[in-house]
């Protein structure tokens, strides 16, 4: 529950924080638009005004700038006051002929302004503060007679609005973070803990899981969302592969026990009768007895190693097929020969394989080995190697489609073969390991009475 009150907390501040960020952006745009219209149309009207008393309200007459009425009779005076205007007039040598508004308080200080319209004959639009700290946009131009240059006119217009924008975006950011926080909180309390529902029924069916038991899949009768259904898609699936993986753990365990008691059983009686009879035949089914365990243990051991992801990576080295071929069919001599076997080798003197050879040696001796066992007396076993790709092939009892699909799986060893041949069920188990880990390709060619080919295409 801390942990659920941390993210619904850490939602919150997001949450209020975006919200702020977004009101504080849209205030921002809102009023940096307000403020470039309004400035467009206070320099339009600047213009506007500033030509219009210059044709009509300023006149030079005898050396001398001065201002009159406009032909309707209206003053400068009132012409400004009806714009909400200030304006001050300078002639030539840069003196005051008359102030209006602010200018009436307040000298205009920007001299160099001031000299760029007498020589540059161009309009100068500014933005400033002036008089109680109050932002006007100001306008200077030359006062041009005869295309010569008689004075100069400023005028300025005061951006009110702008310190009531001002004012107003402060009193929204003010009041912004606290109701975006206390927004970011109530979604919190009310959506995100219902959101997170279903998700504590899975951390609470999660905490009541048994292992040792079938595990179940998890179900919502109403419809969670759907991050929740993939997450809950996805723990079903974990569901599954773990209930499979205990499934086969215990089925491994419970043959193991099977595969490892048998032997033991009966070198114990085979002791017992050596005991009492001092039969030396009871000491060679003791020794047989305990190979066969120690075989078992064997595989199991190889089985453990190759399929555990932190065991270390058996490095491949160059094999010379012909050799270890030759080396691996020697060890298998004799139970060839008491079953009357004829073993015919196939491989290239030069043939090579970049690949870990004990676990060529394990594929080989596994493949070879089951060509024995399963095979008829007088019958043929063929090794062949060519183009990478290594096929062991016997002319034994085969497997009908029922015993192809099991004949990887740990300890099977298919219907009636266990009283015929001894074995482990553990060798195509093994080699199956070896073969999905190298992604080595595996085809299997069985028939009932007509022999098995098993074929491995190892990567260039």
């Amino acid at each position: 529950m801390k942990k659920s009150g941390s993210l619904t907390r850490q939602i919150s501040w997001i949450t209020g924080i975006i919200s702020t960020a977004v009101i504080i952006f849209t205030s921002l745009t809102f009023s940096m638009a307000y403020y470039y219209l309004v400035q467009h149309d206070t320099r339009s009207l600047l213009v506007k005004e500033a030509a219009e008393i210059i044709q009509e309200q300023l006149t030079y007459e005898n050396s001398v700038l001065s201002y009159r009425q406009n032909p309707t009779g209206e003053s400068l005076s009132v012409k400004l006051q009806n714009f909400n205007l200030s304006a001050i007039i300078y002639d030539t040598n840069l003196k005051p002929i008359a102030a209006f508004g602010i200018y009436q308080k307040t000298n205009y200080t920007a001299t160099r302004t001031l000299n760029q319209a007498l020589t540059s004959d161009k309009i100068n639009l500014t933005t400033h503060i002036l008089a109680d700290n109050l932002t006007y946009e100001t306008l200077v131009s030359p006062v041009k007679f005869g295309e010569v240059t008689r004075g100069i006119i400023v005028l300025s217009h005061p951006y009110e609005f702008i310190n009531h924008l001002v004012q107003l975006n402060l009193i929204v950011f003010a009041f912004s973070v606290p109701l975006s926080l206390l927004f970011g909180w109530i979604l919190s309390v009310t959506t995100i803990k219902s959101a997170l529902t279903p998700l504590n029924k899975l951390v609470d069916y999660i905490k009541q899981v048994q292992f040792n038991t079938r595990l179940t899949k998890l179900e919502f009768k109403d419809n969670p969302g759907t991050e929740i259904t993939s997450l809950t898609d996805a723990f079903n699936d974990m569901v599954s592969r773990i209930g499979e993986s205990l499934d086969k753990q215990k089925n491994f365990i419970a043959h193991a026990s099977h595969e490892l008691k048998t032997p033991l059983t009966q070198a114990i009686s085979s002791l017992e009768l050596a005991e009492s009879t001092s039969d030396p035949k009871y000491i060679s089914q003791v020794k047989e007895d305990l190979l066969s365990l120690n075989h078992i243990l064997d595989n199991l051991l190889s089985m453990s190693k190759i399929s555990s992801s932190t065991a270390p990576v058996s490095p491949a080295s160059l094999i010379n097929i012909k050799q270890l071929v030759t080396e691996i069919s020697e060890l298998y001599k004799k139970s060839i020969a008491q079953k009357k076997l004829i073993l015919k080798i196939d491989v290239p003197p030069t043939s090579t394989l970049l690949f870990p050879k004990e676990h060529f040696r394990i594929l080989l001796s596994n493949l070879l080995s089951n060509a024995i066992k399963y095979n008829n007396h007088h019958g043929q076993i063929k090794i062949v190697w060519e183009s990478n790709t290594l096929a062991v092939s016997d002319t034994g009892i085969g497997m009908n489609a029922e015993e192809k699909s099991h004949m990887f799986d740990r300890f099977y060893r298919g219907r009636n073969k266990t009283s015929l041949v001894k074995g482990t069920g553990l060798g195509l188990a093994l080699v199956k390991l070896i073969v999905d880990q190298h992604q080595i390709d595996l085809k299997v060619n069985s028939a009932p009475k007509h022999g098995t080919t098993i074929t491995l295409k190892f990567s260039p």
